[in-house]
């Protein structure tokens, strides 16, 4: 193989490693914020309130909307108490402690 054969070869090799390196950090990236999301969701409804809130970008939005994909319907009172209902469960979550995540 000539010289040019062989860095051509190289460079290929070194473009798939980089364009597999940046895909791997996104999908790690993609399955951190899932497990996040579960995890605060369930410590959320362990005691009414979130007893560990370990991802601080997580907004009030988002975490009404992975609640609605969970099958939960949620409403506002004037209290400043998000009440999440599914089936025959209710739980209460003061907005306060969401604005922390």
């Amino acid at each position: 193989m000539s010289r040019w054969g062989k860095s051509i070869k190289s460079m290929k090799i070194v473009f798939i490693l980089v364009i597999m390196i940046v895909i791997g950090n996104d999908l790690f990236l993609i399955m951190k914020i899932n497990l996040t999301e579960s995890k605060v969701a369930k410590s959320c409804f362990s005691n009414n309130y979130f007893i560990e809130a370990s991802n601080e970008e997580m907004k009030i939005e988002n975490f009404k909307e992975y609640m609605l994909m969970e099958g939960w319907s949620f409403s506002e009172n004037y209290y400043g108490t998000i009440i999440f209902r599914k089936g025959n469960l209710q739980k209460e979550i003061p907005v306060y402690r969401l604005i922390k995540i």
